[in-house]
């Protein structure tokens, strides 16, 4: 009897364990799975976020650096435009000095204006009012402030040839056209009348005017540029007269 209690006990305890054994672990299984998956979600928002903060952060160096590199490419693009009128506004002045200068004792001169141009009007010289050279031509030479549709100003030197000598009845070569200048804000011009000691804006008299007035102003530039020219042989003749 004692026997057999002492078997079925023995039975029972080498059994319990394996009974009851498995529902601890169980119940420890489940908390790990269940704490486990936020973990992994929480992982996978922290990433999602820094990676959009990174691509924020990039759009904003990019266009950062595309706006720098944009501003540097415009300012250095007025820099050289307005390098590039300078030079030529300094070009303009030189080429009209020199040629108003040089203008002979034979030289007639008058203005006419129009509603659109404002002509100066040399007759009887030399073809000097363009790049091609001294001595190139002689005839009439017009040199017209023009209007542009814009508002400005064009500065435009015409060369009309006179007939050949050898043969009056021939035609002569077609009048070359040279745009000297573009885009001026302002361009007027203006003579000097010894005579009467006054600076005139339009000149019909028979004489000639010692100096030359012209104020143009080139797109871009802050402020007018006054250039004063005189004609050599006027001066000249007047102070024997």
């Amino acid at each position: 009897m004692n026997s057999i209690f002492s078997g079925w006990f023995g039975r029972s305890a080498t059994r319990a364990p394996a009974a009851f054994g498995p529902g601890p672990a169980f119940s420890t299984d489940r908390p790990q799975s269940s704490t486990a998956k936020p973990d992994r979600k929480n992982a996978r928002g922290y990433l999602l976020l820094e990676v959009l903060l990174a691509l924020v952060i990039l759009s904003i160096i990019v266009g950062l650096v595309f706006r720098i590199i944009q501003t540097t490419s415009q300012v250095t693009s007025n820099v050289q435009f307005l390098q590039g009128q300078q030079e030529h506004s300094d070009g303009i002045y030189e080429i009209l000095r020199k040629d108003i200068e040089s203008l002979p004792g034979t030289a007639e001169f008058q203005t006419k204006r129009t509603r659109d141009d404002f002509e100066l009007i040399f007759n009887e010289t030399p073809f000097n009012f363009s790049w091609k050279g001294a001595e190139s031509g002689f005839g009439t030479v017009i040199l017209a402030v023009k209007n542009q549709p814009d508002g400005r100003f064009t500065l435009v030197a015409t060369e009309i040839p006179e007939p050949p000598v050898t043969d009056p009845e021939s035609k002569p070569p077609p009048p070359t056209v040279t745009t000297l200048i573009t885009g001026l804000v302002r361009c007027n011009w203006r003579f000097f009348d010894r005579n009467t000691g006054n600076w005139v804006t339009n000149w019909t008299s028979g004489d000639r005017p010692s100096l030359f007035e012209c104020t143009f102003q080139v797109s871009g530039e802050p402020t007018p540029v006054r250039a004063v020219f005189p004609w050599r042989v006027a001066q000249t003749l007047q102070a024997n007269s």
